[in-house]
């Protein structure tokens, strides 16, 4: 799928056409963590104090916390005092800023149908409203060196399948005006190519929404949804896209972890970490690294 061959004149793209070098990055991508599940095999204490690994890099201004989704299990409201715990108690004593926290919806944070649970437990970590989905599906964040596409595709409500309403994604990018990003992030759910054979919740509508993105020249997507690793490059530019393993849920033939993606050489760079109990000591458990992609 290749973008516009005129990408860079296209009158659509010119409000945030890339200019200059690339800033260097670190994204900590927790995907699918799931909280309030009496199931888990792992305590929540035992979680932040794996994440304690990688606060040296936390308080680093051009360092985020990504958060793609199934913060909380089947729609309760409970699992979000947790994650709320884990994300204060990792992220932010750990130095991580308050506003550098991404986070969008999943199928599971659809709560007593809608999002009001969902947007209260993204203020209660950042202290701000610049990222709430109940009334609209799209959120954009811009920092110096990045903006920050942010998708709910699980807007439409429906558990059993992702979408994405393109229309308000592209009147959000067309609305930025002046801008002068260099590094453009999209975050969402879903995932947009099927696992197996029997995978029915994909997002409906990926082509498009592959389309905007690439038009608009974002480099990255990162999402969750099926608890798997992945890497994809699509387009005449390369985008990537990168999905995380859970950080804790039990699914048979998979492991729990977090990606790290990095921009240090100024070109996306991943590495995936797993949790295991193995070399942590007693009663604690470990992010072990696996290696790039």
């Amino acid at each position: 799928m290749a973008p516009s061959p005129d990408r860079f004149t296209d009158p659509r793209l010119t409000n945030i056409a890339y200019r200059g070098a690339r800033s260097r990055m670190k994204l900590f991508h927790l995907t699918d963590i799931h909280c309030g599940n009496p199931k888990a095999p792992y305590k929540a204490t035992e979680l932040i104090g794996a994440l304690f690994k990688f606060n040296a890099d936390f308080p680093r201004k051009d360092a985020y916390l990504v958060i793609s989704g199934d913060v909380t299990l089947q729609g309760q409201n409970a699992g979000y005092a947790e994650a709320q715990d884990i994300v204060q108690r990792a992220w932010l004593k750990g130095g991580g800023a308050p506003e550098r926290i991404i986070a969008c919806p999943g199928n599971h944070d659809i709560c007593n149908n809608g999002f009001e649970a969902f947007d209260a437990f993204v203020y209660s970590v950042r202290r701000d409203n610049r990222i709430r989905f109940q009334k609209q599906s799209a959120c954009l964040l811009s920092f110096d060196e990045v903006v920050f596409a942010i998708v709910n595709s699980a807007h439409h409500r429906d558990h059993r399948f992702g979408s994405v309403d393109i229309s308000e994604l592209k009147r959000m990018l067309e609305a930025a005006e002046g801008s002068n990003y260099q590094n453009r992030v999209a975050v969402v759910h879903h995932h947009l190519i099927g696992v197996d054979g029997n995978d029915l919740s994909t997002i409906r509508n990926a082509h498009p929404f592959l389309e905007v993105l690439q038009d608009y020249g974002f480099e990255l997507l990162l999402h969750g949804h099926r608890h798997s690793l992945s890497k994809i490059l699509i387009g005449d530019q390369g985008m990537r896209i990168r999905a995380g393993r859970s950080l804790n849920f039990s699914t048979p033939g998979y492991v729990n972890g977090i990606s790290i993606h990095d921009n240090e050489s100024g070109s996306w760079q991943s590495e995936n970490h797993f949790l295991s109990k193995d070399g942590a000591g007693v009663d604690r458990v470990a992010f072990m690294a696996q290696g790039g992609a």
